[in-house]
């Protein structure tokens, strides 16, 4: 039995590793100390989208470089996106939804009403949701800092569309403006069916004359000028991004510590923000963030493009992946069960797919969004996806090649390399800034506003799963265990996990807790260990080590450069976690039970582990006792990893989906690629057997 010593290096190793979250980060800073302003206006417009900025207001495209301007993600409670919903979110600096129908024509009384009309449906609605909102917070923070917000209009139309932003948690409305500092200015001229252009016009001079008052009240003076969803009820999928164009804080683009993404900026960043500009404290239950100016302003033509990617890539779902899907499962069957001389194709083919999801990351870079039609561009994203997958294949031939062992090599040194050149592709863009995460096929989008950086759940599947499949590389075949391949599987799993849960990179909390156990314990396999119940008690401790290092380097930063990580870290602490976790809990058993293709998930995943196990015990289980048991040491991580994932993460299910997508692939190859004519069951574990049994 070895001495303990080697565990100790393990574990100094992966401090090691843990010091690199030490490392100065670059998030989003709250706005810096300055005088309060006199006053901060909000002038709300349904209807207004990026592309009205160029087309149908000039004295505002013309100003707009001296400006500070963004994307604004309108997304409110239970996905929904309608003018009571975000008004009622603005108000509460968390999601709202209307009760009842989205889009009520009435959703207020009438204009000399100073309460609005079925407030306690409203407050009943808040407090079944799962969110737990303080519908009308912004108000009641204001009065209690001595301060108001009051609501406006020409016509009682437009000042319908303010009274939900300006209500208290009462329901009551400030109808004497006179002492308030916040003003809320609705117009519904885009929001009513007419001559679109005539309405455009009656906006723009309504701006020209809110940014003369707002020039006239002195430098100190904030106008917010706010595109909101119009009054008829869509789901996320024809959400779009509504511009937000600031004057009084500096030109630049707008950001939240709440998006940590310029120029985007979420609706319940509006309410912090206001208060931020007023000195006032931010309460806690409000979840936005303050937003600030950085860098140059994006131009109107730059905004509506960032709503045209976010719209076509948010459509990429069914017509791109489900091909894939059925693609990659006619060449798996063709490649294990056809004829012989249709193999070799097959193989390819299962090599191009496999390779597909790295591909479709890449695919970012290049602006197929522009191509003319919907149905143009998906083409060009599905074509560009293949090309960069095929040319991730090819390099990993050639890598494969390059390292040609003497005797007969691995079947399972091509997947090697393909889960190597996969958690390049998604590493590399996590430690230069995510880019490539933002609305792809398997990244995340501003639509639905579950994340604008870091990595989303359905690429932690992925990096997980290329993590621990790169990592049992470093087993040498035939060997025995040693500390230098524990050494090597925890520089490549543990590093793995860091980059995923690091609150500058990934910022991935679940999937940090998912990880960093597996990564542990499949070192120490590697290193000769069984993991028996004492060693996997130093493993959940280490990974809770892992988890906790993480959070208070996050939690030590400032407030406003806090990733979730942190602000769950401080929610903690102050007995507020419950209701994070609640909101998690709930979406993973919504989106699991949501219909038969999830189901279906559960259930492959389910056998695919079974069939794991029994291969590993020395089970004839098809073509799995061809791959070796370094392969099969890499799935069972796999396998554990992804049911953590789906354990934790509020979209648990995607993860699960996305390992199977690349692990299913890359397996069904090395299976190929070890079976040899004549070998039974049992003298293909024999001769394959990598690496030799652990003897601590």
């Amino acid at each position: 039995m070895r001495r303990p010593t080697a565990a100790a290096a393990l574990l100094g190793a992966l401090l090691v590793l843990l010091a690199s979250l030490a490392a100065p980060a670059g998030a989003v800073a709250q706005p810096g100390a300055q005088p309060a302003p006199r006053s901060v206006t909000l002038l709300l417009v349904p209807g207004l989208r990026d592309t009205d900025l160029a087309s149908g207001l000039p004295s505002l495209a013309a100003a707009l470089p001296g400006l500070a301007a963004g994307d604004l993600s309108s997304r409110t409670a239970g996905g929904r996106t309608a003018t009571p919903d975000a008004l009622l979110t603005l108000g509460a600096g968390d999601r709202v939804a209307w009760p009842g129908p989205a889009g009520d024509p009435q959703p207020v009384g009438p204009a000399s009403d100073e309460r609005v009309a079925r407030w306690p449906e409203v407050l009943a609605a808040a407090r079944r949701g799962v969110d737990k909102a303080r519908p009308g917070l912004l108000a009641d923070t204001l009065r209690a800092a001595g301060d108001c917000v009051d609501a406006a209009g020409a016509t009682p139309a437009d000042r319908r569309v303010a009274l939900l932003a300006a209500a208290d948690g009462a329901g009551q409305v400030q109808v004497d403006g006179s002492r308030c500092s916040v003003h809320a200015i609705g117009t519904a001229a885009l929001a009513a069916p007419g001559d679109r252009a005539a309405a455009l016009r009656s906006v723009d001079a309504l701006v020209a004359g809110a940014r003369a008052a707002q020039r006239a009240a002195g430098s100190g003076a904030v106008l917010v000028i706010a595109g909101l969803p119009g009054p008829v009820p869509v789901g996320t999928a024809e959400a779009s991004l509504r511009p937000v164009v600031v004057a009084g804080v500096g030109p630049g683009s707008l950001v939240s510590a709440s998006t940590r993404r310029a120029p985007y900026l979420q609706l319940i960043d509006l309410a912090p923000s206001v208060l931020a500009w007023r000195g006032i404290a931010v309460p806690a239950a409000m979840t936005g963030q303050p937003v600030r100016a950085t860098g140059r302003t994006p131009t109107a033509a730059q905004l509506a493009d960032l709503d045209l990617r976010a719209h076509r890539a948010y459509a990429l779902a069914y017509p791109v992946a489900v091909p894939l899907v059925v693609l990659l499962v006619a060449a798996l069957a063709l490649l294990l069960r056809g004829p012989r001389r249709a193999r070799r194709g097959a193989a390819v083919a299962v090599g191009v797919l496999a390779l597909a999801p790295a591909g479709s990351f890449l695919a970012g870079l290049v602006p197929w969004w522009r191509v003319p039609g919907a149905a143009g561009a998906t083409t060009a994203y599905a074509a560009a996806t293949l090309v960069l997958a095929g040319l991730l294949a090819g390099v990993a031939l050639l890598a494969t090649r390059a390292y040609r062992t003497a005797h007969s090599p691995p079947p399972d040194r091509w997947p090697i390399a393909a889960a190597a050149l996969t958690l390049a592709v998604l590493g590399g863009d996590l430690l230069t800034g995510a880019r490539l995460q933002l609305d792809t096929l398997f990244g995340y989008s501003p639509l639905v506003a579950g994340r604008f950086a870091g990595i989303g759940n359905l690429a932690f599947g992925l990096l997980a799963t290329a993590g621990l499949l790169a990592a049992v590389g470093a087993i040498r075949p035939g060997a025995p265990g040693s500390r230098r391949q524990g050494l090597l599987v925890l520089l490549v799993a543990g590093g793995t996990a860091v980059v995923d849960g690091a609150p500058f990179w990934g910022s991935d909390l679940g999937g940090l807790v998912a990880l960093a156990p597996v990564a542990l314990g499949l070192a120490l396999v590697a290193a000769g260990y069984r993991l028996s119940p004492r060693r996997m008690v130093v493993v959940v401790v280490a990974a809770a080590a892992v988890v906790v290092a993480a959070a208070a380097v996050d939690l030590a930063r400032p407030a406003g450069s806090r990733t979730h990580l942190g602000r769950f870290a401080d929610d903690v602490l102050h007995g507020r976690g419950g209701g994070l976790l609640a909101r998690k809990l709930d979406a993973n058993l919504a989106l699991t039970a949501h219909g038969p293709l999830q189901v279906g998930v559960v259930l492959v995943a389910v056998a695919a582990l079974l069939a794991v196990r029994r291969a590993a015990r020395g089970a004839p289980v098809g073509g799995l006792a061809a791959v070796g048991t370094r392969w099969l040491l890499g799935l069972q991580a796999v396998a554990v990893a992804a049911v953590l994932g789906f354990a934790i993460n509020d979209s648990g299910i995607a993860v699960v989906a996305t390992a199977l997508l690349l692990a299913v692939p890359l397996t069904g190859l090395a299976a190929a690629a070890g079976r040899r004519p004549g070998d039974t069951p049992g003298e293909r574990l024999r001769d394959r057997a990598w690496p030799a049994a652990p003897t601590g």
